[in-house]
């Protein structure tokens, strides 16, 4: 069998980008969780993640301290939050292999390994394979709500919004199952892939509802790390590698890039190398 291996050489240029508006604008309203919503026995001092990748003004608040610049490979401990600014975003890895993405202007606490709470802005989720063995569901709690990707795991956005001029929380789905429920309420509803819903005091009753591309394309640009490019999907080939093992025989090969140029972050330039391994 022939294997390939595709690296991406870095630095990378960045754009910057004008994101969505996609919060209510109500810093005083929007700016904490209530207490409520962080369990009482999330545990203090642990080392539960690190900085995967940030761009542009990160910060990160330490329980008992002061805001202090992160970069990639920045640890951090349950109960830290977490600040992005204007065109800057921020991706964490946690210890049980979940991944959270801050899209700009966010802030969010990382309670512990599968919980988390968002005061302002949006995150993508992805809970990871160790919270499905712990058999905890990995739950991210807003002022207004609670999303909750199911056991089998979940890739999942939630942002906040407003719904009839107060606050609100969107949750959409991607992959999988994700209750979103009133963080007083015992019942919530189930969101399937591609379906989104809006839970606030002001907004009706939560329903399941079709995401259109408006909204999709709102709250993935939004939490993309980068803006994605807008062309065509690419395919690249390579031709004409030598196989040693018949004799100097040139045979060609199709090197396609996964997932396509359209969902890469926006480049002014990729350098992409290939190396071809033989059995």
């Amino acid at each position: 069998m022939w294997r390939f291996i595709l690296f991406l050489l870095l630095p990378i240029v960045v754009h910057a980008q004008t994101t969505p508006d996609i919060s209510s604008g109500d810093e005083e309203i929007l700016g904490g969780v209530d207490a409520q919503t962080i369990p009482d026995d999330a545990p203090q001092g642990e080392e539960i993640g690190w900085v995967t990748a940030a761009m542009n003004d990160v910060q990160q608040v330490p329980q008992a301290g002061v805001d202090v610049p992160v970069t990639e490979g920045t640890s951090f401990l349950a109960g830290t939050t977490h600040k992005t600014g204007a065109i800057s975003k921020l991706r964490l890895l946690t210890e049980d292999d979940s991944i959270v993405t801050l899209g700009e202007n966010t802030q969010f606490q990382m309670t512990e390994n599968h919980s988390g709470s968002l005061s302002s802005g949006i995150v993508r989720a992805m809970s990871g394979p160790g919270s499905l063995a712990q058999e905890s569901q990995f739950t991210i709690h807003t002022p207004t709500a609670l999303a909750i990707a199911e056991r089998g795991g979940a890739y999942f956005i939630v942002w906040i919004t407003d719904c009839n001029g107060q606050p609100a929380t969107g949750v959409l789905s991607l992959d999988g199952e994700v209750t979103a429920r009133a963080k007083n309420a015992a019942n919530g509803v189930v969101l399937s892939s591609f379906f989104y819903t809006k839970i606030g005091e002001a907004c009706p009753p939560p329903l399941p509802l079709a995401v259109s591309k408006e909204v999709m394309a709102e709250v993935t640009e939004a939490t993309a790390l980068i803006d994605p490019v807008r062309v065509a999907a690419v395919a690249m080939e390579v031709s004409e590698q030598i196989d040693p093992k018949g004799g100097g025989e040139r045979l060609p090969v199709a090197v396609h890039l996964t997932p396509p140029i359209a969902q890469v972050p926006n480049l002014s330039s990729l350098g992409l190398r290939v190396r071809v391994i033989f059995p």
